[in-house]
């Protein structure tokens, strides 16, 4: 964030990454000062820094989001749906247009 002491910030969402696993995602919400302070005790400090890294996402004060908004903070579920709108809408303009679509959502488990 650049410093501008007209515009005022706000955290958003902290997450804490433990290699490639979110360790505690933040909903979509506002954080409260004590939440960022929970979340941030919950991580081990090792000689003045935090063992993992931390992401905060900002939003300015006054600026409303829409729920898809949500997925810059690691709001995966919301992602999720988008994707599947995306690919419903792509699948019914395929018939409409009489074209092959993205074809069916095969499940691989790891």
């Amino acid at each position: 964030l650049t410093c501008n002491h007209k515009q005022r910030y706000r955290v958003f969402g902290l997450d804490v990454l433990a290699g490639h696993e979110h360790v505690e995602p933040s909903q979509t919400q506002t954080l409260t000062k004590a939440d960022v302070r929970r979340i941030l005790d919950s991580v081990r400090i090792i000689r003045g820094k935090y063992e993992h890294e931390l992401q905060f996402a900002f939003i300015q004060e006054g600026v409303e989001l829409v729920p898809e908004d949500a997925i810059f903070s690691g709001n995966n579920q919301v992602f999720a749906e988008m994707r599947c709108r995306l690919r419903k809408q792509i699948g019914k303009d395929a018939r409409r247009f009489n074209v092959e679509g993205p074809g069916e959502i095969s499940s691989t488990a790891p």
